[in-house]
């Protein structure tokens, strides 16, 4: 399930970053199983896509075309290609 961070299910990450956690499902409640804290070093790894994702989010929010671009060069997939 993919949930916001909120509860700081996974240590060291943004709580506004959207992860992909275990849940308890209840009737009316979702409660996110905590993870502990990401290690460092795989930390540095995910970061990036966070904070890209967060760029796309803006960029979709205001129309902005020039986010739109600078966030697809910066995705992980793209970014140190050359054109």
């Amino acid at each position: 399930m993919n949930i916001p961070n909120t509860g700081l299910q996974i240590g060291k990450l943004p709580a506004q970053a959207v992860i992909e956690t275990n849940a308890v499902f209840e009737r009316d409640a979702i409660r996110p199983i905590l993870a502990g804290d990401l290690p460092e070093c795989v930390k540095e790894l995910i970061m990036p896509a966070v904070e890209n994702h967060e760029a796309i989010l803006e960029a979709a929010l205001t129309c902005n075309e020039g986010l739109v671009v600078k966030a697809f060069m910066n995705a992980p997939q793209v970014k140190g290609r050359k054109r």
